[in-house]
């Protein structure tokens, strides 16, 4: 009994080291041996064996050779990432868009599809189309299942990733819907699922502009503001997943004396009540098709549009300025799509400038260029390849072949 304990412990610790090492090469390569050793604490030996491993397992590859920092001269030769060691899916799904793309293990997209949908509320409809378009995107791409790691899915609402369970999601109509499942079986690979402001900023803080952070509050700013807290390097995901879905949180009133929340305001409802007026917007049929026209517009240099935008942002910088008072976070980070909006960041810093008039009682704002779907991709590769374990026989059989 104890010789089965012990070589399952030894097992633990190999796997434990491996995805150490495969983190280090996605992370910072190409890297040499000596600086994955230095940099994880394993001997050069354990790091060499690991490296002979994955690269006949192709998942990295060697390549360029490196100097040595120490010592004039001498050389090493550095591992990478092989791109096409293995594919991952992202598929986005919020009231605005829905994406399902085709990436390799650097996270370059080779494949993309575009739903447009009028409508999300028939979730299994919403899904059936999401696997079919998935199915006949790998089909053309011509990439192997042996070489498909699995998918991640970024998706509005409240998310119960361990699950794969939606248990609400008011902007797409959405209660109870479990998506990892549904398209686990659909797809025939493992599927993880995160809530849409969560996996930015997990990608963002893994892969992007939060690397080295460990206290995050990411706001994902598109039809609703949904938010996202990484404090003390932990996710904060509350009750019932609910941590983070603060648009309903009333933080102004009307001429009237009524209480308006922050997706009515900061959010894309807000944009569309500063051009429409709050009657047209209640009664639009598809709110997520006139955000994004007035987004072009903006850009085409429409003042109206231009002001709707500027306008919501700047309250967006008063919710930024609420947070920062409670939760102290080393930097925030504005991602979604009304983030890559110009005229919506140009009023989240005015109105910053104004609130933080010293540098001393500023909090660094990033805005993220991260979509959605490379957000889900990353996670895919982050959770499939660096957070479980390998079966590199599997992956052998498969190079072999």
């Amino acid at each position: 009994m104890s010789i089965i304990t012990l070589d399952i412990a030894r097992q633990d610790v190999r796997q434990t080291n491996r995805r150490m090492v495969l983190s280090e090469i996605m992370l910072n390569g190409p890297i040499s041996r000596t600086k994955i050793a230095q940099r994880t604490g394993l001997t050069t030996a354990s790091v060499s064996r690991i490296s002979r491993e994955i690269i006949t397992a192709g998942l990295v590859v060697e390549g360029e050779t490196l100097p040595s920092p120490n010592r004039p001269g001498r050389r090493f030769i550095a591992i990478d990432v092989n791109p096409a060691g293995g594919y991952v899916l992202g598929i986005s799904i919020n009231a605005l868009q829905q994406f399902i793309t085709l990436a390799d293990l650097k996270n370059r997209p080779l494949a993309r599809r575009e739903l447009s949908l009028e409508s999300t509320e028939d979730a299994e409809d919403v899904l059936n189309r999401v696997a079919q378009a998935a199915n006949e995107m790998i089909l053309d791409a011509g990439v192997p299942r042996a070489r498909l790691f699995g998918g991640s899915v970024s998706v509005a609402g409240a998310v119960d990733p361990e699950n794969g369970l939606v248990h609400s999601a008011p902007t797409l109509g959405w209660e109870n819907v479990c998506i990892g499942g549904f398209l686990s079986n659909a797809l025939g690979i493992q599927i993880h699922v995160e809530n849409m402001p969560n996996a930015m900023n997990l990608a963002e803080t893994r892969f992007g502009i939060g690397r080295g952070y460990g206290n995050v509050v990411l706001l994902n700013a598109a039809l609703g503001i949904g938010g996202s807290l990484l404090l003390d390097n932990r996710l904060i995901r509350g009750n019932n997943f609910s941590a983070g879905l603060g648009g309903a949180m009333s933080l102004w009133r009307d001429a009237q004396g009524r209480s308006l929340s922050v997706d009515e305001v900061a959010g894309g409802w807000g944009v569309l009540r500063n051009i429409f007026g709050e009657t047209a917007v209640e009664s639009a049929s598809s709110p997520g098709r006139h955000l994004l026209d007035a987004m072009k517009a903006a850009e085409t240099g429409d003042d109206t549009a231009h002001s709707a935008l500027r306008k919501s942002g700047r309250s967006l910088a008063n919710v930024i300025e609420t947070i920062a008072e409670i939760v102290h976070p080393e930097i925030f980070i504005v991602s979604g799509a009304l983030a890559s909006s110009s005229s919506y960041v140009e009023g989240v810093r005015a109105g910053l400038a104004e609130a933080w008039s010293s540098e001393s009682s500023s909090i660094p704002v990033h805005v993220s260029n991260m979509t959605g779907q490379a957000a889900a991709r990353w996670l895919a590769i982050n959770e499939f390849l660096l957070q479980r374990n390998l079966d590199l026989e599997h992956l052998n059989r498969d190079s072999a072949a």
